[in-house]
């Protein structure tokens, strides 16, 4: 390997004298994460683990094994909007039907009616779908990432949605048609959540792959998990 080819990448990226302790420490994380450590993947998208009995989610932006039964939802570029993984067929069966069936949903999905209450699952707007079709490679790949690793996933790409007609109603349900919302008899459930700053809790990495340590530790003592030895001697 020609080492001058990682230096000129180096300095396209602008990376200074100053951060070189930080792309170490990227380097190696990567190293011990990926290759030889816990099973970690840093992922495209943060993903969305739900924390047990309450309406909270943890965003990571890691695939942590022992987590995996948690994971709801990816999050698309750091933008607040969640997205399930996970979608299913829904046939309008009367006027209402759709939203009756989401609220359903979110009943067994938080174990409670009451808790479904304070947070429940909703359907994208027209506008909000259009910005996630705009990260559809990233969402892709990270669900591609969770598949690979034998969590159930469907892929976020093309068809009709359902879709909230309006921010400022109940929740109504009409189709997504190249975004505009029309009506028609069945599509595709696609539950959205949106981030919720008094209650979740959050961890980003920064340029060089490299995650805040105090962050990171709180989000994983928050699902019951420790920062394994070897990154917390690490980071």
């Amino acid at each position: 390997m020609d080492i001058t080819v990682i230096y000129e990448k180096m300095s396209e990226l602008h990376v200074s004298e100053d951060e070189m302790c930080e792309f170490v420490k990227g380097y190696l994380m990567h190293k011990d994460v990926s290759c030889i450590g816990c099973g970690w993947i840093l992922t495209p998208c943060r993903l969305v683990y739900r924390q047990p009995s309450t309406v909270s989610m943890v965003v990571m932006p890691y695939f942590i094994p022992a987590l995996k039964e948690q994971i709801w939802g990816v999050e698309a570029n750091k933008n607040g909007i969640y997205l399930a993984i996970n979608g299913r067929e829904a046939t309008v069966l009367y006027d209402g039907s759709i939203v009756a069936e989401m609220y359903g949903d979110s009943s067994v999905f938080w174990g409670s009616y009451d808790l479904s209450q304070k947070r429940p699952l909703g359907m994208p707007r027209a506008d909000e779908l259009h910005t996630l079709w705009a990260w559809d490679d990233e969402i892709n790949a990270t669900l591609d990432v969770l598949r690979k690793e034998n969590v159930s996933v469907c892929r976020f790409h093309g068809g009709e949605y359902f879709v909230k007609t309006s921010p400022n109603k109940p929740q109504q349900a009409v189709c997504s048609e190249k975004f505009e919302p029309y009506s028609c008899g069945e599509a595709y459930l696609r539950y959205v959540l949106h981030a919720d700053n008094e209650r979740d809790m959050f961890c980003s990495v920064n340029r060089f792959g490299v995650p805040n340590k105090g962050a990171l530790k709180k989000c994983l003592a928050t699902l019951g998990y420790a920062l394994p030895d070897s990154l917390e001697r690490l980071l």
